[in-house]
């Protein structure tokens, strides 16, 4: 599929942090740019474990161009 400015926008999500926290700066993006987000949430150990097991998903996650946001 081909990237447009329609195209929804994956976010990765690493840290200890509060879901319910992140849902709502989320739900206030998607509301502001009129753009869907799909969100995973994880911890930096399940990414470093899901990596080690070469998790597909995070596999293909990582084999697309990212802009990292700190």
């Amino acid at each position: 599929n081909k990237m447009d400015v329609n195209s929804d926008i994956d976010v990765l999500i690493i840290g200890n942090h509060k879901a319910l926290d992140v849902q709502s700066v989320i739900l206030s993006l998607q509301s502001e740019l009129n753009r869907e987000f799909n969100v995973v949430d994880m911890t930096k150990r399940e990414l470093e474990d899901r990596k080690d097991k070469k998790d597909p998903f995070i596999k293909e996650f990582f084999s697309k161009p990212l802009i990292k946001l700190i």
